[in-house]
């Protein structure tokens, strides 16, 4: 039995109440995020394969201007379509000056000085570091979940000498908390009685168990 010496705060127990109910949610986000990942490294994909054979006919055949054009404008429009897109949407709402306005500007330069292939490089390395932050996102999306998942949702009390359950943001500094087997801890505290092996993973992080004792 631990007495619980320490004060909580009600906005823990509304993030805790609010990570409960949205459990469902950040599962179907992470798959969604998985999707667009997935979709992303498949655009990036076919679009090297592309520029790979638009490159290897442009110095195969002697083709004019105007039709190695078009066969670059297909891995171009393939990877940067979306870019552009956001391009036009920020100088339709006077955000003229944001990433995707210097990539278009920057590839579609580089398209009006004949430089094809060098166009296409420029939406495709930008698609790959788009690629790597929202991995990185992703993942850190991920560890929150995962730190939120391990947090406990009910603390069991000794209250007019009957156990009750209630929320850990709910104890007062004082109360006897009772930790029974295969339950983790709730709230820091000190052994007032008994002696185990406790999953402390939502005190300090570790799934290691830790012995205690009186």
């Amino acid at each position: 039995m631990i007495p619980h010496e320490h004060h909580h705060h009600k906005a823990e127990t509304c993030c805790h109440d609010h990570h409960q109910g949205g459990c469902e949610c950040h599962e179907h986000h992470h798959h969604h995020e998985e999707g667009g990942l997935r979709q992303k490294l498949l655009l990036i994909a076919a679009t090297v394969v592309l520029l790979v054979v638009a490159v290897y006919i442009e110095h195969r055949f002697s083709l004019p201007t105007w039709q190695l054009l078009l066969i670059y404008l297909v891995p171009y429009l393939l990877i940067g379509h979306e870019t552009l897109h956001e391009a036009v949407e920020g100088l339709a709402h006077g955000e003229a000056l944001n990433e995707h306005f210097l990539m278009a500007v920057a590839s579609l330069g580089a398209l009006g000085m004949k430089a094809f292939s060098e166009a296409v490089a420029v939406m495709l390395f930008y698609a790959v570091g788009d690629l790597f932050e929202s991995y990185a996102v992703n993942r850190s999306r991920q560890s929150i979940a995962e730190l939120m998942d391990i947090k406990p949702d009910h603390a069991t009390l000794i209250r007019d000498g009957k156990e009750v359950t209630v929320d850990p943001g709910e104890v007062s500094p004082g109360e006897v908390v009772i930790v029974k087997p295969g339950e983790k801890v709730p709230l820091d505290g000190i052994v007032e009685e008994g002696n185990s092996s406790l999953d402390t993973s939502a005190l300090t992080g570790e799934s290691i168990p830790r012995d205690v004792s009186e």
